[in-house]
């Protein structure tokens, strides 16, 4: 399969096209196809704005009104062969930031593997646990809602 390039500094019109003229990782019906399209363009817009920062169009053109949180993203281009291949190499590249970025935002247990990615330091499994264990106890002081989608009635 032909792998596209496709860097987050070229317009976000043009990156949409180019990312819904990938193939599919299944073959929707076309209600579903028209929803996934829609949500693709959400992440992407998302994704783009991290990289490039937030602008609003003016008479006078695109005018910054934030900074990129995630430079990044655009500084090597994806090289996907489907909309699946581009959703995971962008999460990828999210999850495993430079530890510039992470030491900005003042996390300090991000460390570099050996493939030169970074990830975050091994956890305390002991205080993983008693996380997770005090998370299932029902605190009495916070109302319980169901999950979104699940319904009980």
């Amino acid at each position: 399969m032909k792998k596209i390039r496709i860097h987050l500094s070229q317009p976000f019109e043009e990156i949409l096209a180019t990312v819904l003229s990938l193939p599919r990782a299944h073959a929707p019906t076309s209600a579903q196809a028209s929803a996934e399209d829609e949500e693709l363009k959400q992440v992407l817009r998302g994704l783009y704005e991290a990289a490039n920062g937030r602008h609003v169009e003016t008479v006078l053109g695109l005018v910054p009104i934030a900074p990129p949180v995630a430079p990044f993203l655009k500084d090597a281009p994806f090289e996907v062969a489907s909309q699946l291949d581009f959703l995971v190499e962008a999460m990828s590249r999210v999850i495993a930031c430079p530890s510039e970025v992470a030491y900005a935002a003042g996390v300090s247990d991000i460390t570099a593997s050996d493939n030169g990615r970074f990830a975050p330091a091994a956890a305390n499994a002991a205080m993983e646990e008693k996380e997770l264990f005090s998370r299932s106890i029902p605190q009495p002081h916070r109302s319980h809602f169901p999950p979104q989608g699940v319904s009980y009635g």
